[in-house]
């Protein structure tokens, strides 16, 4: 993986998208820090890539919401806590409809 600035990725544009098949992966960055990945697709690998992308961002946010709940104590509501919550909640939105 190499990394680019974004100013050397647009003055240099055409040797990078000729190296990406050999390095595979870029990181551009924007003032030192990373701002985008470019890595090769080909009709082959297209789903199978953007799927494990989604999958990858989807992990991170759901790791996420978790530190969050453990930190605020929510990871130590009961199933039936849960559920009454769930209940009022849909009783007050039949209210408000």
């Amino acid at each position: 993986m190499k990394f680019i600035s974004v100013r050397d990725f647009r003055s240099k544009s055409g040797e990078v998208w000729k190296n990406l098949a050999k390095d595979s992966d870029y990181v551009v960055t924007n003032h030192g820090k990373p701002a985008a990945l470019l890595t090769r697709l080909d009709e082959s690998n297209y789903d199978d890539t953007i799927t494990a992308i989604r999958q990858t961002r989807l992990l991170r946010s759901i790791t996420a919401l978790q530190t969050v709940a453990k930190a605020k104590g929510l990871d130590k509501v009961s199933m039936d806590e849960i559920d009454s919550i769930i209940k009022k909640s849909r009783k007050d939105r039949r209210r408000l409809a």
